[in-house]
C-alpha cells in the first residue's frame, strides 16, 4: 500500500482482445504484482461517448486516466483479480465521486 492507502495501480502497455467475448483484456501493475482487466466493448464506448466509433484501442488509450480512477475505486473497494470494468461499474464510481 502506498501513503495514502491507495494500491499503486498503472497499466503495462499490454493488451489483447478476447476472442470469446471481444472485450479487451489489459495488464496491470498493482503494487508491483501483475493482474488482468476486462474492459467491456460497452464500458469503452459509454465511458466517453467522443470517442465512441473509434477501435477498441484508441477509446482504451482515450481513456486510461478515466478507467485508472475506476479500477483504483474498484480496488478500494474491495474487488478482486481479475477484475472486470462494467458501465455499471464507472456510473458506481461516478456516483461515489460526485458525492464527496
Amino acid at each position: 500500500m502506498t501513503d495514502d492507502n491507495h494500491n499503486r495501480v498503472t497499466f503495462t502497455g499490454k493488451s489483447a482482445i478476447n476472442s470469446d467475448s471481444f472485450n479487451l483484456i489489459v495488464q496491470l501493475s498493482v503494487d508491483d504484482n501483475l493482474i488482468t482487466c476486462e474492459l467491456t466493448q460497452v464500458v469503452l464506448q459509454d465511458i466517453n461517448p467522443v470517442t465512441r466509433l473509434s477501435g477498441m484501442q484508441e477509446q482504451f488509450v482515450a481513456n486510461q486516466s478515466t478507467l485508472l480512477l475506476v479500477i483504483q475505486d474498484m480496488l478500494d473497494n474491495g474487488h478482486q483479480p481479475p477484475l472486470t470494468v462494467t458501465t455499471e461499474r464507472v456510473n458506481e464510481w461516478r456516483n461515489r465521486t460526485t458525492q464527496l
